[in-house]
């Protein structure tokens, strides 16, 4: 399974570690996914961290990123 789409799975049971895991290793291979980078910023988020940079340069990327997650189910949160 490709490490983004292992990040969402992870992202969704709420397994933040393994998703911030998962998307780094995503970022690592492609710096410019916003999926991944939005996605490591949501599990940070949830995991108790800021995360609002990889949530703010995946938006200047695909300013339509978080309408993508929430039809996944996933939703950005405050932190």
């Amino acid at each position: 399974m490709h490490s983004t789409a292992r990040g969402l799975v992870n992202l969704k049971l709420g397994r933040t570690a393994e998703a911030i895991k998962d998307y780094t290793d995503a970022i690592q291979r492609n710096p410019r996914s916003s999926s991944s980078l939005f996605g490591r910023g949501i599990a940070t988020r949830r995991s108790g961290g800021d995360g609002a940079t990889d949530i703010a340069q995946a938006k200047s990327m695909n300013p339509n990123i978080a309408k993508e997650f929430a039809g996944y189910g996933v939703t950005e949160c405050t932190p």
